[in-house]
């Protein structure tokens, strides 16, 4: 096999490798321009391979800090033949993925030429695994020394202290390189070899134990302590684990409580008198719920399981279907026709056997008229529900007029004979008519995929660019502007462009609309 056979054959190889690998894979030129790049790169920079041949770092989508650093780092590689590493971000639609690239010089002896070989790999889950454990054990350690009760780490055969909080140090009476020098034993009073054992054997069981203890402070003072240990592994060995709690001032409520009870005779009658006059705030309270039940325009009903109309707390006669008078102890099958009462009785039992408020809309006749009601049935207990019932027909209306509005606008959209777009804040296609595909050559669902500025003429794109930041700042409501656009089959074609922006309630930027007329 002759060598340029052989080199044929290596290059073949190299490329098999570079377009499946999931790296980045560039090659640059001593120039800085792209003379390879593998699928991977194309799809990280969301742009057509083909299309970022011939680019340099300088025309892609990446910060000007990465940009620069990878600029001055090709140069050194160029220069010195040395391999640089880096990291760089590139954005996505919502966020950024990390990579760590090196760069390598690829010596062409036949050709004279040297190049530049970048080899980029996804650091994005490594990355935030690392930043995870960081503040996951940083998060320990803050939880550690911010802990109110002392924490221990003991030694389970030796019983040295291994590690103890700042709070146990201080309230101890020891600084903690003293603590540290001591064990268990030290600061905790006596205890006998068969509790002692009783404890460990709980330990082994269940893992964990919770227990009452007494320690000695530095100055011999005691301190009763509540102390809950478990053993776990710590630096390849283990140990025990306590989280200790001071509990003086527990075990002096527990006196006062036991000094408490002989007085309970007393507390009865006080807590009767206390009772009666809940009851008198209750009923205040009745009394202003009642008031409020008035005040309200909803219509709020109690029925039970069969439906039976029980008690009306609120009226709201525009949507009253009968006088209240004429309901109570009705049922819905009496009050309404048989499909609707059926509707209704079966919201009520939804609301009871799920034990959760159901909501429904539905319309009624009322004095001649459609009403809309919107209704919340929640339940009281098992077998009673409170049906509240608002008005909203003229919502109704609203809705129904703006999806008329919105067909309108559909049929108009879809059947103009000039090409209209709705496009994104950031430049991104989100709706383009039959007749814009017909004048770029695209179909809708490629342009979903695409950015104005990808189909832009260059010439053209600075001022396209201006005219939609003023838009964007509030300086311009609309434009016009003949421009060119590139067709997907390669050709230049001229356009009128009109184009304005719609804002929300807020007067926040939602879209951009465009008109476009070809001229050529």
């Amino acid at each position: 096999m002759s060598s340029s056979s052989s080199t044929g054959l290596l290059a073949d190889i190299l490329e098999q490798i570079f377009a499946a690998s999931p790296d980045l894979v560039f090659i640059q030129d001593p120039t800085g321009r792209f003379t390879y790049v593998n699928a991977a790169s194309a799809e990280a920079f969301n742009i057509e391979r083909f299309h970022l041949l011939g680019k340099m770092w300088e025309d892609l989508n990446l910060s000007q800090e990465h940009k620069m650093a990878l600029i001055a780092r090709s140069q050194v590689t160029l220069e010195t033949g040395q391999g640089c590493y880096g990291e760089l971000k590139i954005p996505t639609a919502h966020s950024f993925k990390e990579y760590e690239y090196t760069l390598s010089l690829v010596r062409q002896s036949d050709l004279g030429v040297n190049l530049i070989l970048l080899i980029a790999r996804d650091a994005s889950a490594r990355n935030h695994a690392e930043r995870s454990l960081k503040a996951s054990e940083e998060k320990y350690r803050y939880l550690f020394e911010s802990a109110t009760d002392f924490i221990f780490i003991v030694d389970v055969v030796t019983y040295q202290i291994l590690d103890a909080n700042w709070n146990a140090a201080r309230q101890l009476g020891y600084t903690r390189s003293e603590l540290l020098q001591l064990s268990i034993c030290d600061i905790e009073m006596p205890m006998s070899a068969k509790r002692r054992a009783a404890i460990l054997q709980q330990l082994e069981n269940n893992g964990s134990f919770m227990f009452e203890h007494v320690y000695r402070r530095k100055n011999g003072d005691e301190i009763p302590v509540e102390i809950s240990t478990q053993i776990i592994e710590y630096n390849n060995r283990l140990v025990f684990q306590s989280f200790v709690r001071d509990i003086t001032e527990r075990k002096k409520k527990e006196a006062e409580i036991q000094a408490l009870n002989a007085d309970l005779e007393r507390r009865v009658v006080a807590r009767t008198a206390e009772l009666n006059q809940v009851c008198q705030e209750l009923a205040t309270a009745n009394a202003e719920m009642n008031a409020l039940f008035a005040a309200m325009n909803d219509l709020i009903i109690i029925y039970d399981r069969q439906g039976r109309h029980l008690k009306t707390l609120a009226v709201n006669e525009r949507i009253l279907v009968r006088p209240v008078k004429e309901k109570v102890n009705k049922t819905l099958h009496e009050l309404f026709a048989p499909e609707i009462a059926d509707q209704m009785l079966g919201y009520i039992h939804a609301a009871l056997d799920s034990q959760q408020p159901v909501r429904a809309e539905y319309p009624l006749m009322i004095n001649d008229q459609e009403c809309w009601s919107d209704a919340s049935i929640s339940p009281i207990d098992e077998n009673s529900v409170i049906w509240a019932i608002r008005d909203v027909t003229d919502r109704k209306r609203i809705e129904t007029a703006l999806q008329e509005s919105e067909e309108r606008f559909r049929v108009v959209f879809e059947q103009a004979a000039v090409g209209i777009t709705v496009i994104s804040p950031s430049g991104r296609f989100l709706r383009a008519n039959q007749r814009f595909c017909e004048i770029v050559g695209y179909s809708e669902a490629e342009l979903l995929q695409q950015k104005v500025s990808q189909i832009t003429h260059p010439d053209d794109l600075a001022l396209d660019l201006t005219y939609a930041q003023q838009m964007l700042e509030g300086n311009l409501s609309n434009f016009s502007m003949r421009k060119r656009y590139l067709r997907k089959d390669g050709q230049v074609c001229w356009v009128d462009l009109a184009g304005s922006i719609v804002r929300d309630a807020q007067n926040a930027p939602l879209y951009f609309i465009g008109v476009i007329v070809r001229i050529s």
